[in-house]
């Protein structure tokens, strides 16, 4: 599982996010979010919006590697 920064285009207002491997469902997507990412986010009532991903660790589910470690 990788741990990334998502920053939500339109309002700027970003969260640290482990993605899970699972999805998106929807091909056009980049990823699915959780209800209460979506809500901190600022996008629930949009339903989708358009974002920023920064990877901040990189792993396998056995070991984590920070982005600067290389």
């Amino acid at each position: 599982s990788e741990l990334v920064r998502v920053t939500n285009l339109e309002n700027e207002k970003s969260l640290t996010l482990r993605i899970n491997g699972r999805g998106p469902y929807v091909q056009v997507r980049m990823l699915d979010s959780s209800y209460g990412a979506a809500l901190k986010l600022g996008f629930i009532g949009n339903g989708t919006t358009k974002v920023k991903v920064e990877v901040i660790e990189l792993g396998d589910d056995n070991y984590m590697k920070n982005k600067e470690e290389g």
